[in-house]
This record gives C-alpha cells, sequence and structure tokens, in this order.
C-alpha cells in the first residue's frame, strides 16, 4: 500500500470529487492511499467492516455474494470511476457482498476520518454518495424481482444482450457459462441448457470457448415481459452492491 501520487486537478477528474473544494482535494490527498489488486483477489470479503472509501481508478471488479459452500451469486460489476465501502463510512457495519477483481484493479483508499471531515462540510458530495447508494437499493430491488419472477432462460438472454459486443462474425459475449450462471442464479447445468436450446434455435453460436449472438431480436423477445424498460445495451438492470 503505497501513497497515491495525485495532485488535485487529477482527483478532481473523479466524480465524487468534483464538488470538492480546492482545500478539501489538498486535504484528501495527503491522506489518499494507492492499492492495486491482481485479478481473482479478493479485495474486500463479506463480513469485514471497510475502514475507508475505495475508488476504482483502473480495471474491474465484481459482487459477489457466496454462501461458504462454493456457491456464488454475482450481483454486479463495478467499473473505473465508480466507488464502494460507502455504508462502511456511517454505520460501521460489515461487508454484505465481498468484491473480487476481474481485471488488475488499481483503487485510490480514502481513510474514513478524512473522507467525512471532507463531507461534513460539502453538501453536494453527501448528496452524490446518498444518490449512489439509493440508485444501487433500486438496483438490488429489481435484480431480486428478476430472480423471483422471472425464468432463467430470459435471465440469461439479458445477461447475453447486456455483455456482449459486436464483432464482424457477430455479437462476441463476454461472461462464459459458468459466470453466466453466478449473474442468473441458477445451476452451470441449467444455464448450459438453456445455451443448447438458444444455439438449436439459431438465435446463438458457439466458437471455440465463446459464445456469439447471431439473433438479438430473438433474445430481446425472450426477456421482453420480464425486462420491458430495459434496452439491449443496458446494464442497468445489473447491481452494483453498495458495500
Amino acid at each position: 500500500m503505497n501513497a497515491l501520487t495525485l495532485d488535485p486537478d487529477a482527483l478532481r477528474t473523479q466524480s465524487l470529487f468534483s464538488s470538492f473544494t480546492d482545500r478539501q482535494l489538498t486535504h484528501m490527498v495527503s491522506s489518499v492511499k494507492h492499492r492495486s489488486f491482481a485479478p481473482g483477489t479478493w479485495i474486500l470479503r463479506t463480513g469485514e467492516t471497510p475502514d475507508g472509501l475505495y475508488v476504482l481508478l483502473a480495471g474491474r471488479a465484481r459482487v459477489v455474494h457466496e454462501d461458504g459452500q462454493g456457491h456464488a451469486l454475482i450481483a454486479g460489476y463495478i467499473g473505473p470511476n465508480e466507488f464502494f465501502g460507502e455504508l462502511g463510512l456511517l454505520d460501521s457495519k460489515p461487508c454484505p457482498a465481498s468484491i473480487q477483481a476481474v481485471e488488475r484493479c488499481e483503487l485510490a483508499f480514502v481513510p474514513k476520518k478524512t473522507f467525512l471531515e471532507c463531507i461534513y462540510d460539502n453538501a453536494s458530495a453527501a448528496v452524490f454518495v446518498l444518490q449512489k447508494a439509493l440508485e444501487r437499493l433500486a438496483a438490488a430491488h429489481e435484480k431480486m424481482a428478476s430472480l423471483a419472477l422471472s425464468n432463467v432462460h430470459a435471465r440469461v438472454a439479458r445477461v447475453l444482450l447486456d455483455n456482449c459486443y459486436e464483432t464482424p462474425t457477430g455479437w462476441r459475449v463476454n461472461p462464459g457459462s459458468e459466470e453466466i450462471a453466478a449473474i442468473v442464479g441458477a445451476s452451470r447445468e441449467m444455464v448450459s441448457r438453456v445455451l443448447k436450446t438458444m444455439i438449436a434455435s439459431g438465435a446463438v453460436r458457439r466458437e471455440k470457448r465463446k459464445l456469439i449472438v447471431m439473433d438479438r431480436g430473438a433474445l430481446e423477445s425472450a426477456c421482453a415481459r420480464y425486462f420491458p424498460s430495459k434496452s439491449a445495451n443496458s446494464e442497468d438492470w445489473q447491481l452494483v452492491g453498495s458495500v
């Protein structure tokens, strides 16, 4: 853990700090620490109490719920310019979920005392943190509804649409079957059966170990009943959990 070589102007590029005064930013820079995590490393574990705020500068992490018996639910992802650990700032309660680095993550860690000293004098920053917490609460409710009220086929279709990018041969999907199963809250065997059905229908094909979406319209139809307000490129339904 090293001192982060950032000046106030560099910190101000982060949405969370954009309303901070020069004095607040200068004070914060003196306390901010740089933390790096390799892919697969746990940044926070369920039950730990965050002792500050984590701001992701580069990389990608995921929010994971575990049952201690090898089962996991991926509740969402965290990307650059997002933060986590805010719940521990106010009530010192333990994390309800674990945070794991998917790619190499570079984070700015702001100690609890320093961050609270700044936001007590900055209503805009405090409201920003509150807004993010409320957005995450709403996303959590939507995630719970999707797990309880939609079928696995629809949930898998939604994940495929939300996690694909266009290539000359079709829309390539980033997550593999195991990760998709952890996102939708189903067994890998169930997800494999759903994917086989999609492949047989021509909506999806497999290229080596990757999935390619060939018919976005078919997948959109499959999940339209359960996710009527979500566009094909939206990731809004995925929870970025407050921890």
